[in-house]
């Protein structure tokens, strides 16, 4: 039995070191406790690359099959080099089961342009940066009619000059982050933020469900930041810098990050 007035902790590893069923616990006010889904908000710390490669599995779906996209070409880009006109890697193609495997060096938070026959040609962001082997379970393809469609039951007006975003939203453990919402300083009048409730994109839902889905159309092309916040509380999860294309979509996932 744990005495009300004892100390466990000061920190998380105290918790870690206890060991047992407190080993992947956390320290609140001193006491070892099990993480919740935000408890890592405001002492977020990213790894620091240490040099070396890691691996990157991507794997494409179709948006409104959930089955894998074989044959999508893709190839590698810096962050900065907004037309890939110098790519880290080229002529990738995603295999049977939608998989494209890159190595990268420790640190890269550059993109994956996807170039799918048929589809909206899109750009993944990697996010936080790469400084472990990670698997991006789902990067959504959509046809080019389909983002239409979407626009329509979403209730917006797509804009041939703009660009539109897609993101996942995460939390601390990991997991898709329900009532997360997303906005962008460079977003205007015409900006339109969705979310996908059900595997329908809405303008009428206030935050994303439990899929983790979500994003904003009609952005202007160039530089943009995105910022997640709790609907429920108004903390903030995290703030990224991305950049749209005109006519393109741009893929990202949003995580709890540092402040």
């Amino acid at each position: 039995m744990v005495q009300s007035g004892r100390v466990q902790c000061s920190t998380n590893d105290d918790c870690t070191r206890r060991g047992g069923a407190f080993a992947s616990s956390i320290c609140v006010n001193q006491f070892c406790e099990a993480p919740g889904p935000w408890s890592c908000l405001g002492q977020v710390v990213w790894p620091t690359p240490t040099g070396g490669m890691v691996t990157a599995t991507l794997t494409a779906i179709d948006i409104i099959t959930s089955q894998p996209v074989a044959d999508v070409p893709a190839r590698v880009c810096r962050k900065l080099d907004t037309t890939c006109a110098d790519p880290v890697l080229t002529d990738l193609v995603s295999d049977a089961m939608g998989q494209i495997i890159i190595t990268v060096p420790q640190g890269f938070d550059g993109y994956v342009e996807l170039s799918a026959v048929g589809a909206m040609r899109g750009s993944f962001f990697f996010y936080p940066p790469l400084t472990a082997d990670r698997e991006i379970r789902a990067i959504p393809i959509l046809q080019a009619r389909e983002l239409a469609t979407f626009a329509t039951l979403a209730g917006a007006n797509l804009m041939a000059e703009r660009g539109h975003l897609m993101v996942g939203a995460l939390t601390c453990l990991g997991q898709s982050a329900e009532g997360v919402t997303f906005s962008s300083a460079e977003g205007d009048d015409a900006t339109v933020a969705f979310y996908m409730i059900k595997g329908i994109p809405s303008t009428k839902q206030a935050a994303t469900d439990t899929s983790g889905w979500g994003g904003l159309v009609n952005l202007p092309p160039g530089s943009v930041t995105l910022t997640g916040t709790l609907a429920a509380t108004q903390q903030q999860v995290g703030t990224l810098s991305v950049f749209v294309r005109a006519g393109e979509l741009t893929y990202t996932t949003l995580v709890p990050a540092p402040q």
